[in-house]
């Protein structure tokens, strides 16, 4: 094996490494956020942003909310897919905000994804076998 592919594998390997621990470390905020976190109903949404890309889609919106000490936090994030039904029809949507920097909230139906994970692990065995 000659250096320059020991160097590529080296490189792919922490790469996938790092985008699975970046994955892992989102999940565990997203559950880590829905266990600690103080409930609160954002406001309705009149308007969003569908941002796609080779048929991903991002949606973003402002979302207002009131902390249980009346703190009104509003700020622009994304949102998942299963949201727009519940915007749409005026349903109440659930946040857990951190109390103690409410600004950093889920939403209820926020799934923690497994996909950047695998893909990081996917990036390490390819950099492995190809490389």
């Amino acid at each position: 094996m000659n250096t320059k592919s020991l160097v590529f594998k080296i490189l792919g390997v922490v790469i996938g490494v790092g985008v699975a621990v970046a994955g892992c470390s989102e999940r565990s905020r997203i559950e880590q956020l829905k266990k600690i976190g103080t409930v609160a109903i954002v406001e309705p949404i009149s308007e969003y942003t569908d941002s796609s890309s080779r048929g991903n889609h991002t949606y973003t919106a402002e979302f207002v909310f009131e902390t249980e000490d009346g703190t009104t936090i509003t700020k622009k994030t994304s949102f998942p897919k299963e949201l727009i039904a519940d915007f749409e029809a005026g349903t109440p949507v659930k946040v857990f905000y951190n109390p103690t920097n409410p600004s950093e909230f889920v939403f209820e139906k926020q799934e923690p994804e497994w996909f950047v994970v695998i893909f990081g692990i996917g990036i390490g065995i390819a950099a492995l076998i190809f490389a």
